[in-house]
């Protein structure tokens, strides 16, 4: 990259870089990565699109742009990934959410027509769909679960960064072990 590229010219640069290298979403991901080095989100790539980059935020963006295009993928290089309109935590740990998965909490929530009532989230990886589900029924308290500890540690720090730690408890354990004569209304699982 060229010493005074602007905003305009290192997305252009990297959607090309990336498609070169198999991504399907070469501009979306260059427009994540770059937000994400300049701490900012991709709204403002649009507002300031001729500033020029710093020598640091080069650096951080070229390693970032570099691992994308040896295949890592974006959430766990930006550690964040949107469900549902949330954002989550992602680590190496736990599944990324995917678009498609919420079709799963639209089908969830039609079924949640009650006031109030308790749901379980089999599998939780992340806590999206708990997550998800516990946001937009406030009447309703969410048992998620999750055998794996790492992502049962990612899983409840996505619940206390959206404020959902008391209404849904992340339990560790295989599927309804952990919750022994719980009686719910709905259980969810996209195993």
């Amino acid at each position: 990259m060229a010493d005074s590229w602007t905003i305009r010219d290192v997305l252009a640069w990297t959607a090309g870089h990336l498609a070169e290298r198999g991504s399907d979403t070469a501009r979306l991901d260059a427009e994540v990565l770059l937000a994400h080095a300049l701490g900012t989100d991709r709204l403002h790539l649009y507002l300031d699109p001729d500033r020029p980059l710093s020598p640091d935020e080069r650096d951080a963006y070229r390693e970032l742009v570099r691992a994308r295009g040896g295949g890592a993928p974006v959430a766990h290089l930006t550690g964040e990934r949107e469900f549902w309109s949330l954002p989550f935590r992602i680590t190496p740990d736990v599944l990324i959410p995917r678009p498609d998965t919420e079709v799963l909490v639209e089908q969830a929530l039609a079924c949640m027509t009650a006031e109030a009532g308790r749901a379980a989230d089999l599998g939780t990886g992340s806590g999206c769909i708990a997550a998800a589900l516990a946001h937009e029924r406030p009447g309703w308290r969410v048992d998620a679960t999750e055998m794996d500890p790492a992502a049962v540690a990612v899983a409840r720090d996505n619940m206390q960064r959206l404020g959902l730690e008391q209404r849904v408890t992340v339990h560790e354990g295989e599927w309804l072990t952990p919750l022994p004569g719980a009686r719910f209304e709905l259980i969810v699982s996209n195993p």
